[in-house]
């Protein structure tokens, strides 16, 4: 996993007792490069309890790989 050649994010909800965050939080920790996110007032459906701060998360995390792999063309040129 440590050269997962993808952008990843994981997000767990803080109460989430099917993922268990610190589970997640070690699966994301051995995947170079990834990012993790704890959704407060979450629990296993993050998406739909916390729309909010989820979409907000996906939302920066997906405007970060596009403005990296932007530059990463620009510099190729």
């Amino acid at each position: 996993y440590s050269r997962f050649p993808v952008p990843s994010l994981f997000i767990v909800g803080d109460h989430d007792e099917l993922t268990l965050p610190w589970l997640m939080e070690a699966t994301a920790k051995a995947v170079a490069g990834s990012r993790f996110v704890v959704i407060p007032g979450a629990g296993h459906s993050a998406y739909f309890e916390r729309s909010d701060l989820f979409n907000a998360t996906v939302t920066a995390f997906l405007e970060q790989v596009r403005n990296r792999d932007a530059a990463g063309s620009r510099d190729s040129k």
